[in-house]
C-alpha cells in the first residue's frame, strides 16, 4: 500500500518546510499506532509512505487503508494554536507470485494512488492489472519502457484546440501512447507514472520533441503543443537539445508550444523560469497547464513568462452546473485578460460547457466535444 498526503506541497509552501516536517512526523505516528506488529511501515520520501500488510487479501487491505485515511482526517495537526486537518489518498496492490519485482510493485501502487487522486482524493484505489496491456508478460515496467525507447515503441496522437468564437483549429496537442507487442496502444495513464518513477521521462520527452520538430518542419505554420515533465524541465541540456533538433528538422521554433503543468512548475520554479526564458529567446511559446489546481497559482504568473494559460479541466467539466466553477474561471479569465494572455479550457465535454466558456470570455477550448485525439501517420 502507498499513501500520500493530499495538497501537502501547498501547505508546505504556506507554513514552511519545518512545519511540513512536523506534519509528516505527525502522520507517521498515526499510521504506526494503528498498524499491526507484523505490518511494515516506511517513509518513501517527501509525504509518501509505504505499508506492507502480510497475509491479507485485496479487500482486507482496502478496508485497512480506509481506516488509516479516516484516522488521518479525524486527527488534526496542531501548530501555533491552529488546527489543520490533513487528508491522504492510498493505492493498494496485491503482492503475489505474479509480482515481477519490488520496483514493479511500487509502480503499481503508485498507479492506484494516482487513480485515487484522480477520483477526488481522500480515498483508496486498488490496482487492477489490465491483461490486454500486459503483452510483455514477465517484464517489469522498467524493462518495457527501456525496450520501447530502444525500439521506437511509442506513437503520437493529436487533439485539436479550437478558437471558441470561430470554431477554427488553432493548434494541436501531441499526446503519447506506448505500442504493445501486438500493436495495441497503451494509454499514457498506464505508463507515464512508471516512466516518472524510473526516470525515463526526459528520454520520452526528447522522443516527442524530435517527432514534433519533424512534423513542424514538414508542415510549417501549424503549431503543435507538447508536454514537458518535471524531470525534463530540470535537465541542463534541454534547451540545447531543442535548439539542435529544430535546426536539424528545419522547423520554426514559433511552431512549438511547450506545456508546463502548474504542479511541475511549483516543484521546479527556478528551473522552470530559466527554461521559459531560454525557450522564449529561441522563439518558442510556453503554456502553463492545469492552471488553478493549486491556491498559489496566480503568484507564478509574476515569476514566469507565459504565452497561454490552460485552465485545469476540473473547472470546465461541470461548468454548466456549478456556480463555483464559473466563478473560478471568471477570475482566471479576468486576470489573464489583464496581462494579455489567452486562455484555454480543457475538458470541454458538451455544447453547454462550450457555450458557458464563450460567455465567460475563454479564448480557446479542448475536449472530446470539440475533437478527440486521433493518430498521426
Amino acid at each position: 500500500m502507498m499513501l500520500d498526503l493530499d495538497h501537502f506541497k501547498y501547505l508546505n509552501d504556506a507554513l514552511g518546510h519545518h512545519v511540513g516536517d512536523q506534519m509528516i512526523a505527525h502522520v507517521g505516528r498515526l499510521l504506526a499506532d494503528r498498524l499491526r506488529s507484523s505490518d511494515i511501515l516506511a517513509r518513501l520520501g517527501g509525504d509518501e509512505y509505504a505499508v506492507i500488510l502480510p497475509h491479507v487479501n485485496a479487500e482486507h487491505a482496502r478496508r485497512l487503508a480506509t481506516e488509516l485515511l479516516t484516522a488521518i482526517e479525524r486527527t488534526p495537526f496542531m501548530h501555533d494554536g491552529n488546527r489543520y486537518a490533513p487528508s491522504a489518498s492510498a493505492g493498494v496492490v496485491l503482492l503475489d507470485s505474479d509480482t515481477a519485482s519490488a520496483e514493479d510493485a511500487l509502480v503499481s501502487a503508485d498507479l492506484a494512488l494516482h487513480d485515487a487522486k484522480q477520483q477526488g482524493r481522500n480515498r483508496v484505489a486498488v490496482y487492477v492489472p489490465d491483461t490486454r496491456e500486459d503483452v510483455l508478460a514477465g517484464l517489469s515496467w522498467s524493462q518495457r519502457l527501456k525496450q520501447a525507447l530502444a525500439n521506437n515503441g511509442f506513437a503520437l496522437h493529436a487533439q485539436p484546440i479550437l478558437d471558441l468564437r470561430t470554431g477554427e483549429t488553432v493548434t494541436h496537442e501531441l499526446l503519447i501512447r506506448m505500442r504493445a507487442a501486438d500493436g495495441q496502444l497503451i494509454p499514457p495513464g498506464r505508463f507515464l507514472h512508471a516512466a516518472a518513477r524510473f526516470g525515463y521521462m526526459p528520454a520520452i520527452d526528447r522522443w516527442v520533441i524530435a517527432r514534433a520538430a519533424q512534423l513542424a518542419g514538414a508542415t510549417p505554420g501549424r503549431p503543435l503543443a507538447i508536454n514537458l515533465a518535471a524531470n525534463t524541465i530540470s535537465e541542463p541540456g534541454l534547451v540545447a537539445y531543442v535548439t539542435d533538433t529544430l535546426a536539424a528538422a528545419g522547423a520554426d521554433p514559433a511552431d512549438l508550444i511547450f506545456d508546463l503543468s502548474e504542479s511541475d512548475v511549483i516543484a521546479n520554479l527556478d528551473h522552470a523560469h530559466a527554461v521559459c526564458e531560454r525557450l522564449h529567446a529561441l522563439g518558442a511559446r510556453i503554456a502553463l497547464d492545469d492552471f488553478g489546481s493549486g491556491f498559489s497559482g496566480f503568484s507564478y504568473l509574476k515569476a514566469l513568462k507565459i504565452d497561454l494559460l490552460k485552465i485545469d479541466g476540473q473547472f470546465a467539466r461541470e461548468l454548466d452546473a456549478s456556480d463555483v466553477d464559473r466563478l473560478v474561471i471568471e477570475a482566471i479569465v479576468h486576470v489573464a485578460n489583464g496581462i494579455g494572455i489567452p486562455t484555454v479550457a480543457e475538458y470541454v465535454v458538451n455544447e453547454a460547457v462550450a457555450h458557458r466558456l464563450r460567455q465567460l470570455g475563454v479564448t480557446y477550448g479542448q475536449g472530446f466535444h470539440l475533437g478527440k485525439p486521433s493518430p498521426l501517420n
